[in-house]
């Protein structure tokens, strides 16, 4: 439901363009083993992103004769009920508003997955965001040294407000 999913994808399919184009041929010999981690890395953090955009992440599904069932016989009230869902409430579930869904064990909406983070694809998305992590480092430091060999400082010297650099005796 939301586009943040797909400019995602863009801007990462974007990068690894050009780092094909620019930063792969120029720092190849150099710094391998961060050509390694992004290659090593990017495989399993893209299907760590597919199923956990793709994933089914704990729906519950709607129980209307179990919820009317429990309102005849006086288990449930209204209280212990989640209207949206048409289904008792449980211990940690929660409804989406933005995804209109209810899920168990419910930890967020991410809009950047385009889906509900719960019991289902939790895992999943922890791994996308621990490869994504180690990916962005290595393309860190690979873009930092291209900067460096071509002649660009990554850091100027003197950085700041010119009153922070005079020298105390």
């Amino acid at each position: 439901p939301t586009p943040h999913g797909a400019i995602a994808a863009g801007g990462i399919a974007l990068a690894y363009a050009y780092y094909a184009a620019v930063l792969l041929p120029a720092t190849w010999g150099a710094h391998a083993a961060a050509h390694w981690v992004l290659g090593v890395c990017t495989g399993p953090m893209v299907a760590c992103f597919l199923l956990a955009w793709k994933g089914d992440p704990g729906l519950i599904p709607a129980q209307p004769a179990a919820v009317i069932a429990g309102l005849a016989s006086g288990e449930l009230g209204v209280e212990d009920l989640v209207m949206p869902a048409v289904s008792p409430k449980y211990p940690r579930a929660k409804f989406s508003r933005m995804f209109n869904c209810y899920v168990a064990r419910f930890d967020h909406d991410c809009p950047w997955i385009s889906n509900v983070v719960g019991a289902g694809n939790h895992a999943y998305f922890l791994g996308f965001v621990a490869l994504c992590t180690a990916c962005l480092a290595a393309w860190d430091y690979l873009c930092l040294r291209h900067l460096a060999a071509a002649g660009h400082a990554a850091i100027p010297p003197r950085c700041g407000p010119p009153a922070l650099h005079h020298r105390r005796a």
